[in-house]
């Protein structure tokens, strides 16, 4: 992987001679590139140097490179110099990012080193007698800094803990409303069933083979009553020849037991 290259000034002029022309031919590449990939945007390049005698110019055609040049002109003096970098403005903005840079590094750290501190006297209270002023004041801002995190993260908790209730109270509510939905009963599915059964009921009123299943089982039932009657009027008669053999017998014995005694008066006789 090739690494980051320190943009210092070469003191060997060989050295020198083979960047630039490394670099101003990838430079003139890219520009080409550029106006293609962009839609023919319109640029120029106009390079000085002490290893040629003509400056280098792109394009190569002196009318395309000299309308360009008028087109520029035309802006205001503020619109041209908008981005215009010399060397000196190049090492102004260098040094400002690295002060920006610097200046965070130096926060981190202080802060870092604070909440060390901070730590320190849990343990050792008498080390705030060998602390600054400027240290002490750094020291409660930390602190400051540190119960405001975590009055942040009790209310952070406290907010998901309301809204995961909430979620589960809402989801709650739909199962239940959802229960009592399926327990109502479909006015649809009612009517459809109701259907159902009365022709189902039409359907074995009209089946003939069923009207004569019923008509026949009726007058088995009505020959199984007059059988019965048969029977009943059968045990009458014979309940009348009972009696009247009971009777007989009655008679024969009354008979018998009068010629018994019969015989014994004509004995003692």
């Amino acid at each position: 992987m090739r690494g980051r290259v320190n943009l210092v000034y070469n003191s060997n002029e060989d050295a020198r001679r083979a960047t630039y022309l490394r670099r101003k031919k990838g430079l003139l590449k890219k520009l080409k590139e550029l106006t293609i990939l962009s839609g023919g945007i319109d640029a120029c390049a106009l390079i000085y140097s002490e290893f040629d005698d003509q400056p280098e110019k792109w394009p190569s055609s002196p009318s395309e490179l000299q309308r360009i040049i008028t087109k520029f002109r035309s802006y205001p003096e503020l619109e041209q110099g908008k981005k215009m970098l010399n060397q000196e403005s190049l090492l102004d903005e260098l040094i400002l990012k690295a002060n920006e840079k610097l200046a965070k590094r130096e926060r981190k750290n202080r802060e870092i080193q604070m909440s060390l501190r901070m730590f320190e006297l849990l343990t050792n209270e008498n080390i705030i007698q060998t602390m600054s002023k400027y240290d002490l004041n750094q020291l409660a801002w930390t602190i400051d800094e540190k119960l405001k995190q975590v009055d942040q993260r009790i209310v952070d908790l406290n907010n998901n803990a309301s809204t995961s209730q909430s979620h589960a109270q809402t989801t709650d509510g739909a199962i239940r409303q959802g229960e009592a939905q399926a327990q109502v009963v479909d006015p649809t599915l009612v009517a459809a069933n109701g259907a159902i059964m009365q022709g189902e009921a039409q359907a074995q009123v009209a089946d003939p083979t069923l009207v004569e299943n019923g008509a026949i089982m009726q007058g088995e039932a009505q020959a199984q009553v007059a059988d019965g009657a048969s029977m009943q009027a059968e045990a009458h008669v014979n309940h009348g020849q009972s009696d009247e053999m009971n009777k007989k017998a009655t008679q024969d014995f009354s008979s018998f037991l009068k010629h018994i005694n019969g015989g014994d008066n004509d004995s003692s006789a």
